[in-house]
């Protein structure tokens, strides 16, 4: 397997010539299902170096062949593979979905009561008077002096005054009376404004579902996971800073 490739590599080296020039050379030896194949890459060849001088020295990247500003890099490729890992057990808060049915709750509302009128008793002062009021009293027995119409023959009438008895009796008089200021219960209409008042109310609240927490255990399992890995890497030209000055 490995006379084809060294033939190749000679022919290549003989093409660029072994005094003055330098190349860059790599094989790579690929395997599918048609057979092996032998894939040879010459870089560009180098300027001004000498053979046979600091064959083994490394440069990091620098070469005097580059042009001024210019250095390799080396960048490290990353791949995407798929990680399959253990996750232990752990306690965990999921939200639940609970039915709540329907209830009745009592609950304090200010209500607004509108305008009305209303009787209520309250006592009122009635100040003090004097007024006439009729009175049975007691008369005792007395002679009085009455005028008494008469006729005379000639049928005129004439008075004359006559002493006669009155027996004692009872008769009704009007007396003047003091009634003093006094209080006293009274039906009045009063006007109540519109207010609101705190009235308790009762409510119904339909069935509704309700988030609720709860925490729950999760048992450990295997589960697999997108992970970033180094897969090898490639030599870049790094481009020069426009912002830097250019180092001679």
């Amino acid at each position: 397997m490995f006379k084809p490739v060294a033939v190749l590599v000679g022919v290549a080296m003989l093409g660029l010539g072994a005094g003055q020039l330098q190349a860059q050379v790599s094989v790579r030896v690929n395997k599918d299902n048609r057979g092996k194949s032998v894939e040879v890459k010459v870089g560009d060849s180098g300027r001004g170096k000498s053979h046979g001088r600091d064959d083994d020295r490394r440069d990091n990247g620098r070469s005097n062949d580059r042009g001024i500003g210019q250095e390799r890099v080396w960048v490290v490729d990353y791949e995407m593979v798929e990680e399959r890992y253990f996750e232990p057990g752990h306690w965990t808060t999921v939200e639940k979905q609970v039915w709540v049915p329907d209830q009745h709750v009592k609950t304090i509302e200010r209500v607004w009561v509108p305008e009305k009128h209303v009787k209520v008793v309250e006592r009122v002062w009635i100040p003090g008077r004097t007024e006439m009021v009729e009175e049975t009293v007691y008369v005792a027995g007395q002679h009085v002096t009455r005028r008494v119409a008469r006729r005379d023959c000639h049928g005129r009438i004439y008075y004359t005054n006559e002493c006669v008895w009155v027996p004692a009796h009872y008769e009704k008089k009007m007396v003047e009376k003091c009634i003093p200021g006094r209080y006293e219960d009274r039906e009045v209409c009063k006007v109540v404004p519109g207010h609101y008042v705190n009235k308790e109310v009762c409510k119904v609240i339909p069935g509704h579902y309700k988030t609720v927490c709860e925490k729950v255990f999760v048992e450990g399992c295997y589960k697999t996971r997108m992970v970033k890995r180094e897969c090898g890497g490639h030599w870049e030209v790094k481009k020069p800073d426009p912002c830097q000055p250019c180092k001679n």
